[in-house]
Parts: C-alpha cells; structure tokens; sequence
C-alpha cells in the first residue's frame, strides 16, 4: 500500500513539473515572438547629415538673364532659355537634346557640395531622357560636346542622372555611371519616391557631396547614393556638364534653378 503510494506521489510530481517546464518554454517562446515582431514592425530613420560647404565658389539664379534668352555665361550644343517663375525667381527651361556647361566653373576641388532644384513638367514621360549631371575632366571647355548622351569618348566623367517616372509608374528613379577615360567602371540604378511626375509636376532639392574619391546624393532629404570610391584620385575633375538626350513628347520640359557650387566643408559634416 505504501509503495502504491510512493508511486503515485512520484508520478504526480513528474507531471507537476513537466507542466512547470512546459509554462516556462512557452513563456519564453512568446517573448521572443514579441522581440522579433517589435524588431520587424519598428521604424527607423536615417540622418540627414549633408551641410552645404560655407565658401561660395559660383552660384547660377539667371537673374542676369531676360526671360526667352540663353543665360550668360553658358555654352551649349543645343538651346536653352530662361523663363521667370510666378514667385519672380527664373529657371533654365530644358526641352532639347543636348549638353549644357557653365562657364564659370573652372576647378573642381577635392572636397566640394553642389546645390539646385529640379523640376519637370506634369506627367513626364517615361520614354524621355532623365536629366543628367556629370563632372568631368576636360582639357579645354570647348571639349563638353564629347559628352553628349551615347557619344563615346575618353573623358573621366562620374554621371548622375534623375528621371520622374520609372517603368512601373510608382515613382522616380535615379542612376549613376563612373567612367575611366571613357570607360565605364561601375553603374547602378534604383526608384525613389522623391522626384516623382505622377499626375502632375514634380519638384526636388539636389544635394551632392564630394569628399575626395565619396560621392553622396541625397533628393531633398533622402540619401540616394553614397559611394566610397566614385571619384579618381589622379582624374582632374574641373567641370560640370548638364544633359538631356531625346523626349518623345513635346510637351516634356525640364527646369533648372538655384545653383550654388561651395567648398570648406564643415568637419561635422565628413563622417
């Protein structure tokens, strides 16, 4: 009788402690349920770390221009013309296959920001050429034609480029070509909601960062690019070239605005 007793005191303790062991998996299991859904729900956001470079070396509003005319200080192989906007600031209106150089750039340093806005008519057309901007290094100004879009060349050239509608029709995209006396290196592209014609116009705040081989390009405030090795250390990078190549709609315009070309960036700013 008391061994019968035992036993049943033994297997009641067993299951006593089987339910424990059972309870405390399955405590723990939950939890890390909770910490993998809070990790894969949270949000986060990143910095945006870029700071304009505080000394001014050539700046473009077009104010020196009349609206229906070539801005001065500007060369191009196609035609461009100055238009005033309804807030009295003017803009370089783009409609034409071509490329576009300020004159008044001479040098680029090794550790420079460049600034402007971009805008494009409503509904651009994704068949259209995306708006270009490349640094190039050329032996004399008169040589920027080489850069036309599909023209080959033996320039070094880092190229970005921003286009309003990509092929899914769900916002902008953006891409970059990195090229060795013409020859390409690297290029990548990718969507952005940022510049993005859907239905109507689209506007965005370009900011480029150069610190001496990095590039960073961020649309307003979003980082699109961040490569640690975009520029030639030994390349004499010392223009800026402006591009369009064909638009299949007439209606498909792109405006320029607001350029400010700076150095002596700041030391919080190279991380």
């Amino acid at each position: 009788m008391q061994i019968q007793f035992l036993k049943i005191l033994k297997l009641t303790l067993l299951v006593i402690v089987v339910g424990c062991l059972l309870q405390s998996c399955s405590s723990i299991n939950a939890g890390i349920v909770k910490e993998v859904v809070a990790r894969s729900t949270g949000t986060s956001k990143s910095k945006f770390d870029f700071i304009a470079g505080e000394k001014l070396l050539w700046s473009e509003n077009f104010q020196g221009t009349f609206a229906g005319n070539f801005p001065k200080g500007w060369n191009t192989n196609a035609t461009a013309e100055v238009v005033d906007n309804e807030d009295k600031t003017k803009a370089l209106l783009l409609t034409k296959d071509g490329v576009y150089i300020p004159l008044g750039v001479t040098n680029l340093a090794a550790e420079f920001t460049l600034q402007f806005d971009l805008s494009c008519s409503s509904n651009y057309s994704y068949y259209s050429s995306p708006f270009q901007v490349m640094f190039a290094s050329l032996a004399s100004k008169k040589e920027f034609t080489v850069l036309k879009q599909y023209n080959p060349h033996n320039k070094d050239v880092v190229k970005l480029w921003l286009h309003p509608h990509n092929a899914a029709s769900n916002g902008g995209y953006s891409g970059y070509e990195l090229l060795e006396k013409g020859v390409k290196q690297s290029s990548n592209e990718g969507n952005t909601s940022q510049f993005f014609a859907d239905g109507g116009s689209a506007s965005v705040k370009v900011s480029i960062c150069r610190e001496k081989q990095r590039l960073r390009v961020y649309l307003n405030e979003e980082k699109i690019w961040d490569l640690p090795q975009a520029f030639d250390q030994t390349a004499n990078y010392n223009s800026i070239v402006f591009g369009i190549s064909h638009l299949v709609d007439h209606t498909g315009k792109y405006y320029l605005s607001n350029l400010k070309l700076a150095t002596d960036i700041p030391q919080k700013e190279k991380n």
